[in-house]
């Protein structure tokens, strides 16, 4: 998976991310990002298809990072896919 970001390398009010991902064996069909903290399955901040739907095995998504509560400094984005057999990845 490869993560595109802007060119200050820095999370601004009005930035959003692209995540292209893919799986050689499964259908990608959801996707979540984690600040900070990775929890359970599925209990993320939603990313939305690119393009149409998540229905294939390589898929480009989108999420916009609300920055209004982080604290000033570093913080970390993780990032899954979940693949049609139900498995995250």
């Amino acid at each position: 998976m490869q993560t595109f970001n802007d060119t200050d390398g820095f999370i601004n009010k009005s930035d959003t991310f692209y995540i292209y991902g893919y799986d050689n064996q499964h259908i990608i069909i959801d996707a979540e990002f984690f600040i900070d903290i990775i929890k359970e399955e599925g209990s993320g901040f939603k990313l939305f298809p690119d393009i149409g739907s998540l229905d294939t095995n390589k898929e480009t998504v989108y999420g916009v990072i609300n920055i209004n509560n982080l604290s000033q400094g570093r913080h970390f984005i993780y990032f899954r896919m979940k693949d049609k057999s139900g498995k995250w990845g």
